[in-house]
Formats: C-alpha cells, sequence, structure tokens
C-alpha cells in the first residue's frame, strides 16, 4: 500500500503530511516572484539581470515578512493566552 492510501485509511488527510507546507509555500514564493518580475519592468523600468536580481530580492522580503509575522502572531498568542 502506498503512502496516501495508509492515509486514508487511518483517517489523516493528505494536507497533514509534512511536506505539503513546504511544496505549497516554495509554489506561493515562486508565484510571487514571477508576479514581481512581470511588474518590475513597466512599473520601474528595470531589464536584464537587474530585474531578475530585484524580483528575487523582492520576493525573499516578502517571505521573510510573512515567517517574522507568524512568529509575532505566535508570541502574541503565547503571552496572552
Amino acid at each position: 500500500m502506498n503512502q496516501i492510501s495508509t492515509h486514508y485509511l487511518t483517517g489523516r488527510s493528505i494536507s497533514e503530511a509534512p511536506w505539503v507546507d513546504n511544496v505549497l509555500s516554495v509554489a506561493n514564493l515562486a508565484a510571487c516572484a514571477v508576479y514581481i518580475h512581470l511588474a518590475i519592468g513597466p512599473v520601474y523600468g528595470a531589464t536584464g539581470v537587474l530585474r531578475i536580481r530585484n524580483a528575487i530580492m523582492l520576493a525573499l522580503a516578502a517571505a521573510a515578512i510573512v515567517v517574522g509575522y507568524r512568529f509575532l502572531l505566535f508570541l502574541i498568542t503565547l503571552y496572552t493566552t
């Protein structure tokens, strides 16, 4: 029996598998980077390597903000409950 069918037999869904969060996070980061790359050209006039570098840096900054926000929510929840 494969891993997916054992999840269904034991009552756990596939969304509880540990790799799902990683795959979704990387997909969201990639989508963010692609969107920023497409937007940087018309908005800022960046081209070439500079455009790619800026898109990567902004996508990583967005990821860091999301992680920081989650950690802040954790601390607020921890100390107020």
